[in-house]
């Protein structure tokens, strides 16, 4: 009789600690995925921001003219753009899987009405895939008209 009831003591004591140790095997693995895709998250960004500041300092968009880094030759962008689909491989080593607008405002003006401009465009062969966007204010300069305006460069990372 006394040998059943300590074999039912350890028994019992067997299964608490077996479904504690599920319990904290699954806690710290739930853990261990949120880490992970906050890792991921934060890769998925820097690699956005990454994007963002080659396209901002191209050569090929940048103002000749001006003591501003941070500024788009508004004639270079349209140039850029008409050659898109031409230079999307060479430039698929760059940006990869993105779509780059320029979007323009007049900074003189009553009506806030603004203009876009796809610089760069290439989608995933696949069709589920996250978008991590990301935008950089920069000046736009009309060199012909001598006007400026306030741009703003959206990229949109696809993953």
């Amino acid at each position: 009789m006394r040998a059943q009831i300590k074999m039912t003591e350890t028994i019992a004591v067997l299964i608490i600690f077996f479904f504690l140790l599920v319990f904290a095997i699954s806690f710290f693995s739930g853990e261990e995925k949120r880490s992970t895709e906050k890792k991921i998250s934060e890769f998925q960004e820097l690699d956005a921001v990454k994007i963002a500041q080659i396209a901002s300092f191209m050569p090929e968009l940048q103002c000749s003219k001006s003591a501003n880094k941070n500024c788009v030759d508004l004639y270079k962008a349209r140039a850029f753009s008409s050659f898109k689909e031409k230079n999307k491989e060479y430039y698929y080593d760059f940006f990869k899987n993105a779509k780059i607008v320029l979007e323009y405002y007049p900074i003189v003006s009553e009506s806030l009405t603004h203009k876009n401009l796809t610089l760069y465009e290439n989608y995933p062969n696949y069709t589920n895939y996250d978008i991590s966007p990301f935008k950089v204010p920069v000046s736009v300069i009309n060199v012909s008209k001598n006007t400026n305006y306030f741009g703003v460069l959206t990229i949109e990372k696809y993953y």
